[in-house]
């Protein structure tokens, strides 16, 4: 609620109060400008990195008494980042477009940026503020830190279901998706579409409606937390909000994507 606590990523466990009249208080704000602002910069520097390293690593490499071999590699990560940065950018640009009916920008980092700076205020009042900051600040960080340690992107989310197993099961973000993969047994996985299914054995039968948040729906699915919120308001997803948190029923979440999957298989 307006006027209360923030819920940014910057508070962790002691709150601050928010600033004006959004939902993060001043330090939060503050940090969701700057990173929106430092996006498309990260966006050139990975561009140039993916530029570089594609140069470097397609030259013919010679050793003595060998022919030459090209060295082709390929910066994947370099390119992922690329990928998710516009990605992040332009699905909070719709969501501004979408619900203040503005005209939307053009399809570059910059532009992105440059639009969603202006209406940051409205964002910031937006009750998916404290979503947005943490994506934008996850992102920017991994975006400064690739190359220099590998970071883990499994996020657990219970005990594996097959009979005698004892392992963990976790999202896992592949290049093009993310599948719930055991820790104990690779062969036990299963692909985020069957999410549902296999939530149902982790909960049992009798479970209640489950409910998920705007970021594991986005890792489940592979799409920025902007676009979940899209898709949550055209397609009209029960939700309920918990400790400044917006959660959406999971069979609503589901009976979206599977329609989804039914027109790309059409």
């Amino acid at each position: 609620m307006i006027g209360g606590r923030c819920a940014g990523p910057g508070c962790g466990s002691r709150p601050r109060p928010v600033h004006g009249r959004t939902r993060l208080c001043e330090g939060c704000f503050g940090a969701l400008r700057a990173e929106v602002s430092a996006l498309p910069r990260l966006f050139e520097e990975h561009g140039a990195a993916l530029e570089g390293s594609s140069a470097r690593m397609l030259r013919p490499r010679t050793g003595a008494g060998s022919a030459a071999a090209p060295g082709i590699r390929f910066n994947f990560e370099a390119s992922e980042i690329r990928s998710e940065i516009l990605s992040l950018l332009a699905s909070w640009s719709g969501l501004v477009v979408d619900e203040r009916g503005v005209a939307a920008p053009r399809r570059d980092t910059a532009s992105l940026a440059a639009f969603l700076d202006v209406h940051l205020d409205w964002l910031a009042a937006h009750e998916t503020a404290s979503d947005a900051a943490e994506e934008f600040a996850r992102l920017a960080r991994r975006a400064r830190g690739a190359g220099r340690a590998e970071t883990s992107r499994r996020v657990v989310v219970g005990c594996c279901v097959e009979r005698g197993c004892e392992g963990r099961l976790g999202v896992v973000a592949r290049a093009g998706g993310s599948d719930v993969v055991c820790d104990a047994d690779a062969a036990h996985q299963w692909s985020s579409s069957e999410w549902t299914r296999l939530a149902r054995q982790l909960t049992g039968p009798a479970a209640t409606t489950r409910w998920l948040s705007a970021p594991d729906i986005g890792r489940l699915w592979n799409m920025a937390v902007g676009s979940v919120y899209r898709h949550a308001s055209v397609d009209g997803w029960r939700k309920r909000s918990s400790a400044g948190r917006t959660y959406y029923a999971e069979a609503d979440v589901e009976r979206t994507f599977a329609a989804r999957r039914g027109r790309a298989g059409a």
